[in-house]
């Protein structure tokens, strides 16, 4: 053979190796990329952290106090689980763990002035559960602390065979407001199921964890501690966004949302995910060092942003607060305005999208927001489903139908199926006798239609064919 055959043989296997490394380097970076994405969305880092705590702190009438709301949360796997010692009413493969908080209370001159410590004990039904990474065990406390205080550490240790070790270390600072004297977590029907016989439990979804947010779009309660000199009895109370300047004309004129709570000596008790599996529950019993109001209201009224709290005794005492109503689980395809017009083609016209983007980036979000309003199946609210189940359909599309070459999935034929008509009622997929991949989206329950994908040359399925489809029903 003459060397330039040899060389030339030799060369093109260099390209052929060349060609193959960068197919399978764009296949990596969008298989990570697309990981990302979703570890984003989907957990937004909530899922990550082994040990949090989330401190409030709040003035009360009383110079020399301060009521102090400590909420922490440690992953299942972090803690040392033993057998339950066999006892009546419990099983004899029941596991515990015991779990200890310390409390250091930090003066203003970084001096150390107060330690307390929560002694509490995690109860688990299974093995398998013990060594998780997504289920935690919630607890929360109330206590006093000086008005001196400027900051709250917060130790956790966890018990081993022969010594205790303190893993994970949570420092709190706040700057108090002069009308923030209610402490207050916040939570909503989609984080928890609420016992109405009793009125007194909270069942929560595993890795919650409770703080001053309420979900946007959702049925909110707000757990509200006040300071323990204030006498049980009924509060109204006044929900109003953060920027109404003149309170008092606001209240007057019958502005905000209202209503009443009852306030009353709790004690506030936290069950761990037990026996029957069930998640965490905070029970609210008769009796105790704990003034508790429960406040329940409809938040799908309310906008996205800050807002504040007047509640008012039947005694005269007038006590505020704040919170915020947050879409935590907005799409990401709708936070991006550019992004968002662009998938909007799907909807409209080549003259209507025109249209849309035409006057610069105010004029194109209200026409935006207008467009939205008037498809709102529920105008009375904030929420706009339709809009939000859009464009959370683009950020499925967007990493499902991406591939080698594809950067955005929202952007390919399935992808514009899939955000205009949902997941299909079936999928079938099968290589036809010339190697050429057809899939077939049938839909039997809102559009009876069916849609044939094909792959072109590039490899990538684009719409071939859309044919009427038979609904489930008909015999």
């Amino acid at each position: 053979m003459s060397p330039n055959c040899m060389n030339n043989r030799h060369g093109s296997r260099l390209v052929l190796l060349f060609v193959i490394g960068m197919l399978l380097c764009a296949v990596f970076n969008r298989l990570y990329a697309q990981d990302a994405g979703q570890t984003r969305s989907l957990f937004t880092n909530e899922f990550t952290l082994p040990f949090t705590s989330n401190v409030s702190l709040t003035k009360t009438t009383n110079d020399d106090s301060l009521l102090a709301v400590v909420q922490y949360r440690i992953r299942y796997d972090m803690l040392f689980f033993t057998r339950v010692p066999a006892k009546a009413g419990m099983k004899s493969d029941d596991l515990m763990a015991p779990l200890t908080i310390t409390l250091e209370v930090v003066g203003k001159d970084g001096i150390t002035y107060q330690t307390q410590q929560i002694v509490d004990t995690v109860f688990i039904a299974s093995l398998d559960k013990a060594r998780s990474k997504r289920n935690f065990y919630v607890g929360i406390r109330s206590f006093s602390l000086p008005s001196s205080s400027v900051a709250l550490v917060v130790d956790i240790s966890k018990a081993t065979n022969r010594l205790k070790t303190t893993r994970y270390r949570y420092l709190t600072k706040r700057i108090l407001s002069g009308d923030s004297t209610i402490s207050i977590l916040a939570f909503s029907d989609k984080q928890s199921t609420y016992d109405a016989k009793s009125g007194k439990a909270f069942a929560f979804q595993q890795g919650t964890m409770l703080n001053d947010t309420v979900s946007f779009g959702s049925h909110a309660r707000l757990l509200c501690f006040l300071p323990s000199m204030y006498q049980s009895g009924e509060w109204n109370y006044t929900i109003y966004p953060d920027t109404v300047k003149d309170e008092a004309s606001y209240v007057q004129s019958g502005g905000g949302i209202v209503g009443s709570m009852m306030v009353e000596e709790k004690h506030l008790v936290v069950q761990s995910a037990s026996r029957s599996g069930e998640p965490n529950t905070v029970l609210l019993e008769q009796g105790g060092s704990n003034m508790i109001g429960l406040l329940d209201f409809d938040a799908s009224s309310c906008q996205e942003g800050n807002y504040r709290l007047l509640a008012v005794s039947q005694f005269g005492d007038t006590l505020r607060s704040k919170f915020v109503v947050q879409w935590s689980t907005k799409p990401l395809s709708l936070r991006d305005l550019d992004y968002s017009l662009g998938l909007m083609r799907y909807l409209l016209n080549d003259a209507a999208t025109r249209e849309m983007i035409a006057g610069g980036t105010v004029d194109a979000r209200k026409k935006f927001e207008t467009y939205w309003a008037q498809r709102d199946p529920t105008p009375e609210t904030a929420f706009n489903e339709d809009m939000s189940e859009y464009f959370a359909r683009a950020d499925y599309a967007y990493f499902a139908f991406a591939g080698v070459g594809v950067a955005d999935g929202a952007r390919t034929d399935r992808g514009r199926v899939y955000i205009l008509n949902g997941k299909p009622s079936s999928v079938e997929s099968r290589i036809l006798p010339n190697n050429v991949r057809r899939e077939v989206w049938r839909y039997t329950d809102r559009v009876f239609k069916e849609f044939i994908f094909e792959s072109g040359n590039s490899g990538a399925l684009v719409l071939k064919n859309v044919q009427d489809s038979v609904p489930e029903n008909r015999e």
